[in-house]
């Protein structure tokens, strides 16, 4: 049973594994709460929305009206102080993510936070800490996970037929973000590294079980906003190497979601923007070209089958189950799918990337963080 589908059922059964409802206070009313978050928290019946909280109190009292959510504030720590809310959902920029994950894990509260986990590593080591230090517990929202495309991906590079893989291929070409986090240090830099590229890295290492140990990242000119090239070597659970080559940037052009797993003998290209992959042997030819197209084809069908929902949202309806699996595994008292370790990865790679393109030069990912 795939999540969407479990989230369907855990709809029409309207309830969660321990019976009660889970009560949830949103940080943050920009667009990623407005459109996507309070949306589908209201969708799961165990999930009651009970505070919202933003810098810019006329913006949370407007969501706040608009989905019936009690109580309004322009202070996160009076979610912090309520005493009937079990989860703070984070969804402010990163910058400001270390500082309020603190303060809800003091608080004693079970934490969802947006990815980034962090501003770099040493804020998402200190905010291990914290978690460490309290018993906190952490979700790092990461949607793609829960595509059934992407599900089908470690099932297919670990097949014996398929070969060991020896190098992985990503492209993101992907519109900037509409918010101001953009403008601060490191963003107005390094934004795109701290935007889609966490979505590659996880991807990429939780299909293949691999683990990063060194980085390259040179810059690329992209008109308004900068590119980078990186290259990723991993460390497989076989023992043996495969590099990761990630081409990244911020266009305002036709948005390009790809990533190829070649292997000796066999490559599997995935599409991410319309939902479909496709496993070839040798050279690509003119009929392995029409059956990419109506592979293609097949997976826009299937997202217009799926309704508008799948149509507006597009992979983010995915954000749906996800939130579902966290606040169950909340209720349950487990650790979430997505975690902290998880979270670490990301900016490790990242901070290591962010290091290269200043020092020009490789930069060794420290094995002992990623424990």
């Amino acid at each position: 049973m795939t999540p969407l589908v479990w989230a369907r059922q855990s709809l029409k059964n309207g309830s969660r594994a321990n019976g009660g409802p889970l009560h949830v206070g949103v940080v943050g009313a920009g667009y990623v709460a407005a459109t996507i978050h309070v949306p589908f928290l209201k969708r799961i019946p165990y999930a009651n929305l009970e505070a919202i909280a933003d810098v810019d109190l006329e913006r949370a009292q407007h969501l706040s009206k608009l989905y019936g959510i009690p109580h309004a504030t322009g202070d996160y720590h009076d979610l912090l102080q309520n005493n009937r809310i079990d989860i703070i959902d984070i969804c402010t920029p990163p910058f400001t993510h270390e500082q309020i994950i603190s303060d809800a894990a003091a608080a004693g509260k079970r934490i969802i936070v947006e990815k980034p986990l962090a501003v770099g590593l040493s804020d998402a080591l200190a905010i291990k800490d914290k978690l460490q230090q309290t018993g906190g517990t952490l979700g790092v929202v990461l949607n793609l996970r829960y595509m059934p495309v992407v599900q089908s991906i470690p099932r297919i590079v670990h097949a014996t037929e398929f070969g060991d893989v020896t190098a992985v291929t990503a492209t993101a070409h992907t519109f900037p973000p509409d918010t101001n986090w953009i403008t601060r240090s490191p963003y107005d830099e390094y934004g795109v590294l701290y935007d889609y590229f966490p979505h590659v890295i996880d991807l990429v290492t939780w299909s293949l079980q691999a683990i990063p140990c060194e980085v390259l990242c040179v810059r690329r000119e992209s008109g308004q906003h900068h590119g980078f090239y990186v290259l990723t070597r991993l460390r497989l659970p076989s023992g043996g190497t495969c590099v990761m080559l990630a081409d990244l940037k911020w266009t305002t052009a036709t948005s390009l979601r790809l990533v190829r797993f070649d292997a000796d003998r066999h490559t599997l290209f995935v599409d991410l923007q319309d939902q479909f992959c496709q496993v070839t042997r040798g050279h690509i030819t003119p009929k392995k070209r029409v059956e990419e197209f109506l592979l293609r084809m097949r997976g826009l069908g299937k997202r217009v089958m799926r309704g508008r929902l799948a149509i507006k949202y597009g992979a983010m309806i995915y954000h749906h189950a996800l939130l579902s699996d966290f606040l169950t595994d909340f209720g349950m008292q487990r650790g979430p799918k997505i975690s902290i370790v998880d979270g670490i990865m990301h900016m490790a790679v990242i901070d290591a990337a962010v290091r290269s393109c200043r020092e020009n030069r490789p930069v060794e990912i420290d094995p002992h963080v990623l424990l």
